[in-house]
């Protein structure tokens, strides 16, 4: 695994990193149930719940971490199945929500022997008010904090449903990370 390259863009105020190795992925498993791996940087954490001591002023804004962004993309290049009647499978349902001034994305496309995920963070606002980050703690329990997963299965099983469909993830390869629009836009 090493640094491919690194390119930092000041007019975009965007730093890349592209790292890229050959390593032995770490499944789970054997041959006659099948393998599984969790994918690595496809879950995003929930934001934390916003509750002051009752001593403290209920009213005041909650700062947040902005301006963060952080865009994360994994190629996971998967070993051919040993026999035909297994085929890889995922589970990383596409999400696009907001959440206390933080918004939330993931994409995930499974083809030609490659998993390809795409997994946004972006902090929208600098402060939320108390109102808001009450809404917010409404909201983290039905977060998707799921991490994804990539697995061998029966080649006779249906698909999986794994939520509406996204713009498919390209190779990175093809991917400009400094561009105005990739795959590391929203509405992409």
């Amino acid at each position: 695994c090493g640094l491919r390259r690194m390119l930092t863009d000041d007019a975009r105020s965007a730093v890349v990193l592209s790292i890229v190795g050959t390593a032995k992925p770490d499944f789970g498993g054997d041959p006659a149930d099948g393998y599984a791996m969790t994918i690595p940087y496809a879950g995003s954490y929930p934001p934390p719940e916003r509750k002051r001591p009752a001593d403290q002023d209920q009213t005041t804004p909650w700062a947040t971490d902005f301006p963060s962004y952080v865009c994360s993309i994994a190629n996971i290049r998967l070993p051919r199945p040993s026999a035909s009647r297994w085929a890889w499978a995922y589970r990383a349902k596409a999400f696009d929500t907001q959440i206390g001034g933080i918004r939330y994305a993931r994409k995930a496309t499974l083809a030609d022997g490659v998993m390809r995920t795409v997994r946004i963070y972006k902090t929208l606002k600098p402060e939320l008010s108390a109102a808001d980050a009450g809404k917010a703690n409404g909201m983290i329990d039905s977060f998707d904090n799921s991490m994804g997963e990539v697995f061998k299965r029966s080649a006779k099983s249906p698909p999986l449903d794994n939520g509406p469909s996204a713009a498919p993830v390209p190779p990175l390869s093809d991917i400009d990370a400094t561009a105005e629009h990739t795959v590391c836009s929203f509405n992409n």
